[in-house]
């Protein structure tokens, strides 16, 4: 993710459907996203695609609260 402008989706409800919206409006604008999302995405066929454009959509987990480490300390 960090070599593309990256959309990270976390909460306790309803990731797998927001996550889904704007990589489906990213593929339609022919974007070509990158994402990873925790169901199949209707109309994208699948729920994780390697793109050739600029942006990485990713349904993140927070229950291990790994998303609040700084990029330097991995």
């Amino acid at each position: 993710m960090s070599w593309r402008t990256s959309v990270a989706v976390l909460g306790t409800h309803g990731k797998s459907s927001t996550a889904s919206m704007p990589a489906f409006s990213l593929s339609r604008l022919g974007q070509d996203p990158s994402y990873v999302v925790g169901a199949d995405v209707e109309g994208l066929g699948s729920g994780g695609h390697v793109g050739d454009g600029g942006f990485f959509v990713a349904e993140v987990d927070e229950s291990d609260r790994s998303h609040w480490r700084p990029v330097a300390s991995r």
